[in-house]
């Protein structure tokens, strides 16, 4: 059984994201891993270089089954695909291996998320900062392919 770690220092980050703690008394992820996900995918869109969780650093764990379960380990293989670019990461033997990519990307992520908060500091529970980032990079995304960026401004 794989074990993925979300980095010590960001897990204060992490405990912010998936527990108890917006206005109206609920979480912004459900879980930690949907948390690791969504910091995933920030990490890997962010063009920055993954960040190894050393084992001196490692905070809270969650478990390859857990991914399994909530139907994302899907991700996490995707993410160790595109890194390895060949099959080869798939096998038993690289199981560990393949998990890395998503700690590694996720630890990127919330570098990436913490700044984004640390830049809007007023917003006490960061689901603006979240959806406003979000909403930027679905612009982005329709500027590259030539849709109609016009999005509808988020209202809280």
């Amino acid at each position: 059984m794989a074990t993925v770690y979300i980095a010590k220092d960001m897990s204060g980050l992490a405990d912010r994201l998936a527990k108890q703690n917006t206005s109206a008394g609920k979480q912004i992820f459900p879980t930690y891993m949907s948390a690791m996900v969504f910091a995933a995918m920030v990490g890997r869109s962010s063009g920055n270089e993954r960040t190894a969780v050393d084992s001196k650093n490692r905070g809270p764990e969650i478990y390859d089954d857990i991914f399994a379960r909530g139907q994302m380990d899907s991700v996490a293989f995707l993410l160790a695909l595109q890194d390895a670019k060949n099959g080869e990461i798939l096998r038993d033997k690289n199981d560990a291996e393949a998990w890395k990519s998503i700690e590694e990307h996720a630890a990127t992520g919330f570098r990436e998320i913490s700044n984004w908060l640390l830049e809007n500091a007023s917003d006490t529970d960061g689901v603006e900062t979240i959806l406003t980032e979000m909403k930027g990079q679905a612009r982005k995304i329709m500027l590259e392919s030539g849709e109609d960026p016009t999005i509808d401004p988020i209202t809280f």
